[in-house]
């Protein structure tokens, strides 16, 4: 992929594509630049796409949150800054242009992911019916 080559991050994927891992890409291990309200900011990679994941997460419950994440200052030190992500977030990412090594997070890819998680619907469990009579109890007489 060249630089100057967009490609679409979110692709209107199902429920249950959302949230899984993004497959490996031609950007793994370089940093991300993340569009957001007509600025930018650098990010590790595996932040800035467990970031996309999680608003598209957002979007898709109608919903919003304030979430935290590691950002590369100009100095080069990771920082932490502040998103409100919500239905209405346009957030695009592209390679940075420096080509710099990814200094991804885990811990913040994880709370992302978490939270992206308790958005979904969890599929009730009902127990079993009971079958042994001496189980079945008539609680009404």
């Amino acid at each position: 992929m060249t630089d100057n080559v967009l490609r679409p991050v979110c692709t209107g994927a199902t429920d249950a594509q959302a949230l899984r891992p993004a497959p490996a890409d031609d950007h793994d291990g370089v940093m991300m630049t993340l569009n957001y309200t007509g600025r930018s900011v650098l990010m590790p990679n595996d932040v800035c796409e467990a970031l996309l994941r999680y608003a598209q997460a957002l979007a898709d419950s109608q919903s919003s949150d304030v979430v935290s994440v590691p950002v590369i200052a100009e100095g080069g030190a990771l920082v932490a800054a502040e998103f409100l992500v919500g239905p209405a977030s346009q957030l695009y990412a592209v390679p940075a242009a420096d080509g710099a090594d990814d200094q991804g997070n885990g811990e913040a890819v994880a709370e992302l992911d978490r939270r992206g998680r308790l958005l979904r619907p969890s599929a009730v469990i009902t127990p079993a019916e009971r079958t042994d009579p001496a189980l079945n109890f008539d609680l009404d007489g």
